[in-house]
This record gives C-alpha cells, structure tokens and sequence, in this order.
C-alpha cells in the first residue's frame, strides 16, 4: 500500500508485520513478528549465511507523534528502515517478542520474485527495545496514528534516515525506507489514502 505524501514526490511505502516461520529451522530462535525487505531485481540477494548485520535503533517525535525507528543493514551495502507507530498496542507486543527471543528476521526478497531469503537480525547484548523506547510509549487512537503517519511519512519522503545511514556506511548501494502497517496504522493510512486521491496498492 501507498500513501501520498505533501512533502515529497514520492508516496510512503507501507510493509506488514509478517511471521511465515512459526514452524521449522528458524522458529525457535524468531519466530515472532518479522520484517520484509524488498530489493529491486537486478540486484542479487545476499549470502544465506551473514554475520555482517548492523542495527541501529532510534526514535522521533516524543509522546506526540511516536515514531520509532529501526534500521537494518546487510553487508553494509543494503540498509532497511522501518517506521513503527509508538501509539499502537501492536508495535508493542512485535517489540516484547523481540526482547524474548534476542532479535528479529528480516525477510528479503526481490520485488516480484518468489524466493525470500530469511535473516536473523539479533538484538546487541543487553538491549531490550522495550525499555529503550519507553519514554515515548503513549498508546492512543487514531488520533495519534495519523501524527505518527504525517511525521513518519516526511521523514520516508525527505529520505532523513537514508542519508543519515550514508555518512555511515559509505559503501551503501541500496536503501529502503517503510512504514510498518499495523491494522491499526494500514486504517489509518487507507483513509488518509482516501483523503488525498491515491489508490490502494498491495501491501508487500
């Protein structure tokens, strides 16, 4: 799904909370909710095998607009970022999940393609995301989900974190930029879609 964006040209990108792998080799360590990263298809999918995973964790915004941020990094050539709501009961419980189990997967994949290649993105020792964004913890209705989807979208249409993760990681090759769509959030963005003229596409 696609929400138009005032402060861009291009519209937000929307991703779902996804756990394919309930059952089987991954389940015991990540078997709560994952994240789908999408890469374009001239560009091949990483080793199956990688240590070479970095996470950087942040947020935005304060109580009002509750924005938290989770960057995934391949290889130090593929930077994923995800724009998760702080006001929605549901970003909370994927957070919870992730403190038990000491990370996450991060599904890639190529756009259109049907192989998805499973990550474990772990958590770096002693950090519980939970605790770290409890500050900003303010769970709300709608109301909040739309401050959180108008910041959430400036930031993915000005490219903020995308630049940021360059002076990084200089060797970046490709980058993506997501809102993470609860039920809560995909709502709130289909109305917001509605508002401003923009069809529906399928949620990747």
């Amino acid at each position: 799904m696609q929400i138009s964006n005032p402060f861009a040209l291009e519209s937000s990108q929307l991703v779902q909370l996804l756990n394919p792998f309930g059952d089987g080799l991954l389940a015991d360590f990540a078997s709560g909710p994952a994240l789908s990263a999408c890469l374009p298809s001239h560009m091949p999918l990483p080793p199956e095998v990688t240590e070479d995973l970095h996470l950087c964790l942040t947020s935005s915004g304060g109580q009002e607009t509750s924005v938290i941020i989770v960057t995934a990094v391949i290889d130090e050539v593929f930077a994923f970022h995800y724009f998760l709501d702080g006001s929605d009961e549901d970003t909370w419980r994927a957070l919870n999940a992730w403190d038990e189990q000491g990370g996450f997967q991060l599904l890639v994949h190529h756009d259109g393609g049907d192989e998805t290649l499973p990550l474990i993105q772990r958590l770096p020792e002693g950090v519980r995301l939970s605790a770290m964004f409890a500050d900003i913890r303010s769970t709300g209705g709608q109301d909040k989900t739309i401050k959180f989807l108008a910041r959430a979208s400036f930031a993915c249409g000005n490219r903020e974190m995308e630049k940021a993760a360059r002076a990084y990681f200089p060797h970046v090759v490709h980058q993506g930029s997501f809102i993470v769509a609860t039920p809560k959030v995909a709502l709130c963005a289909e109305a917001l879609s509605a508002m401003h003229n923009v069809s529906p596409e399928v949620l990747h």
